[in-house]
């Protein structure tokens, strides 16, 4: 398959290059000026992200891999301008695959489209964004039911929370710094705040599925079968990396205690997506991966 990608630098897009480039043919758009890592046989293609750019990238492909999304720095309060460039650029490259006659598309979206006050396990009926990333998301999904509704099936896929190395900071990369160096996890009150995970070649996996659907449309939950507490996640980095009984739980400290629970029976039975990996085993395969580099 000839598959054209935006956002294939990034966390994700690396994930879905390196996995696929042996078996597929991939072009993958790039900032000017980016020098990226090559895997295999793919191209990469510098682009000022036109419509006429994507156009002219893209024309000969099969299906398009919409990837790219900008996130404000870390550290800084959004605001919904910070994704107008994204937003814009997600219309292009549906105009651009539209005029192509490229109907097959797979887009990136996020669990931000729900919030924890809905009701467990989510399923894709409802959307309530709890930031302005989720509406942000959301808005990028909407821009794509016109085009849905004039025959192309875009597919959004609503990814929980990504686990993987190389992931921008949060909760799983600061327990996997600490168990790297055999340092204690701590843990905000009891531990109970739950979510639901996906391992980010699960995330490849799931945009494959995606690909292989040419004929569906519409929005996929995609994530483990399972949720994890804060609690048994911090024991299990303890446990795959051999650092054992090393928590401490920091009972004076508030924590969140959401709970994530989300339902993938439609990725299911529409496209035929199941995850390989659960939280331990993922990070089993974070631990080879360190290891090797």
């Amino acid at each position: 398959m000839k598959i054209g990608i935006t956002g294939g630098t990034g966390f994700i897009g690396r994930c879905f290059v390196s996995e696929n480039c042996g078996t597929h043919d991939l072009t993958i758009l790039t900032l000017e000026g980016e020098t990226p890592l090559h895997y295999g046989n793919e191209r990469y293609i510098p682009s000022d992200f036109s419509k006429e750019s994507i156009k002219k990238a893209f024309g000969d492909c099969d299906a398009i891999v919409h990837l790219a999304f900008a996130r404000p720095p870390e550290g800084r309060k959004e605001a919904l301008s910070d994704y107008s460039d994204s937003i814009s650029l997600s219309e292009r490259v549906f105009k651009a695959a539209e005029e192509e006659g490229i109907k097959n598309v797979v887009v990136m979206s996020s669990r931000s489209v729900y919030n924890s006050s809905m009701k467990m396990p989510l399923t894709e009926d409802d959307t309530a964004p709890y930031s302005i990333y989720g509406a942000a998301k959301l808005e990028v999904e909407k821009l794509g039911d016109p085009y849905n509704r004039r025959g192309m099936n875009i597919k959004f896929l609503r990814s929980a929370q990504v686990m993987g190395v190389g992931e921008r900071r949060n909760l799983m990369t600061v327990y996997l710094e600490s168990s790297v160096r055999k340092e204690p996890l701590k843990v905000y009150g009891e531990g109970i705040s739950t979510k639901t995970y996906i391992y980010v070649k699960d995330v490849s996996k799931a945009i494959m599925c995606a690909l292989n659907s040419p004929d569906v449309s519409g929005a996929f939950n995609i994530a483990m079968e399972r949720p994890v507490s804060n609690a048994e996640l911090a024991a299990l980095y303890c446990k795959v990396f051999n650092n054992p009984d090393n928590v401490i739980f920091l009972r004076d400290k508030k924590e969140d205690g959401e709970f994530w629970q989300i339902d993938i029976t439609k990725a299911k039975n529409l496209l035929g997506f199941r995850p390989e990996y659960d939280v331990e085993s993922a990070l089993t395969d974070m631990k080879r991966i360190i290891e090797n580099n």
